[in-house]
């Protein structure tokens, strides 16, 4: 059975535009995370998704 915890985190664009609720998987990308600096550049891929009032996106995956 696969962990359902999400990290939260946030980013900004190549615009610098900030975007503030970004969510990864904690098994799957939560140590990757960690290591990264502040400036790392990374390509999320996933969807964005309204949970009440707010959008989020939600990661599917994280490439480098």
């Amino acid at each position: 059975m696969g962990d359902n915890r999400f990290v939260g985190f946030h980013v900004r664009d190549s615009n610098y535009a900030l975007f503030q609720f970004v969510f990864a998987n904690k098994e799957k990308y939560g140590r990757a995370l960690l290591q990264m600096k502040t400036g790392d550049r990374l390509r999320l891929i996933g969807k964005v998704q309204r949970v009440q009032s707010t959008c989020v996106f939600m990661v599917e995956e994280i490439r480098k």
